[in-house]
């Protein structure tokens, strides 16, 4: 080639090189190659669920690209301009965005570098492109942070994004009308609360605004985090069950081609292995507040027959919108207990579940909620009601905090174990949680009947507990009054 033919080239590539410099929102999620949308597709479902889904979670692994994944979706909303194929929730005007962090410099160091590019670097390098930025202000108090991004929008008018962080004090949420709100990593309850509200449509003149959360769960299952995992697992197609305005999907690090194996296997030897789940996969990890913070790995078994020689026994919860029950099996030899399977429905007479419960064995001995169960219509204590129809009822013990650390006890060295069928047991396990504001008690209103019932069934059931083939042997406790006796409301 001649020079004039070099020169030509050479001011090619710089036109591409310049333009790809500050078009970087162009060669996102393409649809072909190693990162296509095909292969970021619980991405690209996370995109298309705000076209039906007002509140959206985006539960992440440690750079599984979750900041990326919502600062490429804002960068969509702010300018308008929307790739070819989108099929998710589109603006058609400029709109007002608040983005929440956890601080300021770590607002700097993630979703602000993925808009604007890095810090000391050209603005327009990250995903808004150059000529669609209109303004920024810097951040008081944080070096390289900029506070508000003001862009052009495509249909006129200017979009803004303004970031605020957890620190800030709960009356820097309110008074704002805003058109979508961003969480960069999980806030804490109140102010989820605050900025909410700021999302609120306006009848026949202004849409509702949307929500999204992008978070790596360390926190556990919080307040906010319960609000999308019902019974504390991601929905199976990500909609909320009870309320499908809700969505929330997990990205692992199998969903992420852009880390290597050999960074994954780096990154996970520097990992406690409480973290791991939550590191790797985006599901919530055990959490602080987490009565039993114990794998659930650690603790289920796969159902078995029970041998009719294991020494068995029942709880019972009374309750007229959940009476539940538990039943529990000991391996004589062992001394290994197992739950093995449950009952829980309400609203129905107490007669049905009386029959219920006596289906799996009439002959086996109960313990009971140590109240009684208050009373009836009737007058008579509940207790007293189910042994007239059959049940062989004792009260069980009511100690809460001593009955949680005998059974945390027994589930952690491995002497009690639960059969994985146990799905109501196992959802109530798992969100089982003490009280944010004091962490020495129960926090109310829980789904919490068969873990009632686990304490009154495992306080005394040495006690009362016998096996199907000693039928016809003497029974101590059944012909003792030192147990028959115990007053069901008292306990002594």
């Amino acid at each position: 080639m001649n020079r004039p033919e070099l020169l030509s080239i050479a001011r090619a590539i710089q036109t591409f090189t310049e333009h790809k410099k500050f078009n970087l929102i162009d060669s996102v999620f393409p649809l072909k190659g190693p990162f296509s949308r095909a292969a970021y597709h619980k991405h690209w479902e996370f995109f298309k669920a705000g076209a039906n889904h007002r509140f959206r979670v985006l539960g992440g692994g440690n750079g599984s690209g979750k900041s990326f994944t919502g600062a490429t979706e804002l960068t969509y909303h702010m300018t308008g301009e929307y790739p070819e194929g989108w099929e998710g929730y589109r603006f058609k005007k400029a709109i007002k965005v608040w983005v929440i962090c956890e601080s300021g410099s770590l607002w700097r160091d993630s979703m602000q570098q993925a808009l604007l590019g890095s810090v000391g670097e050209e603005q327009g390098t990250g995903l808004i492109r150059k000529d669609m930025l209109h303004d920024t202000k810097s951040m008081p108090g944080v070096p390289g942070a900029i506070g508000q991004i003001l862009t052009k929008h495509k249909a006129g008018g200017i979009s803004s994004v303004t970031v605020k962080t957890f620190e800030m004090g709960r009356n820097q949420f309110q008074a704002a009308t805003l058109d979508l709100l961003i969480f960069d990593e999980e806030p804490p309850e109140e102010i989820y609360a605050e900025c909410v509200m700021r999302t609120r449509g306006v009848k026949g003149v202004k849409e509702p605004g949307r929500v999204m959360m992008l978070f790596t769960p360390l926190k556990g299952l919080s307040e906010v985090v319960l609000r999308y995992l019902p019974n504390g697992r991601f929905p199976p197609n990500g909609t909320h069950p009870e309320h499908p305005d809700r969505y929330a999907i997990p990205i692992s690090w199998d969903d992420a081609p852009h880390l290597t194996e050999e960074d994954k296997k780096t990154m996970m030897a520097e990992m406690p292995p409480n973290e791991r789940d939550s590191r790797t996969k985006g599901i919530p990890a055990l959490g602080s507040g987490r009565v039993y913070p114990l794998s659930e790995e650690d603790i289920v078994c796969r159902p078995f027959e029970i041998p009719e020689y294991f020494p068995r026994a029942y709880g019972l919860d009374f309750g007229w919108n959940n009476t539940a029950a538990l039943w529990m099996a000991q391996d004589p030899v062992t001394q290994v207990k197992y739950l093995y399977a449950e009952y829980k429905r309400g609203k129905v007479p107490d007669s049905e579940h009386a029959f219920a419960i006596k289906q799996r064995g009439e002959w086996m001995s109960g313990a009971a909620d140590p109240s009684g169960g208050g009373r009836r219509d009737d007058g008579r204590m509940r207790i007293d009601y189910y042994r007239s129809l059959g049940l062989d009822l004792y009260p069980g013990h009511n100690g809460i905090i001593a009955g949680i650390n005998q059974i945390f006890t027994e589930l952690s060295s491995g002497m009690l174990k639960i059969f994985s069928n146990l799905h109501m047991f196992l959802d109530e396990f798992r969100i089982y949680r003490y009280d944010a504001k004091d962490p020495n008690k129960i926090a109310r209103n829980q789904d919490d009947h068969l873990l009632d019932t686990i304490r009154y069934l495992n306080s005394i059931f040495e006690m009362i507990s016998k096996s199907e083939y000693s039928l016809n042997e003497p029974d101590e406790y059944q012909d003792s009054n030192t147990y028959r006796d115990i007053d069901p409301l008292t306990g002594y």
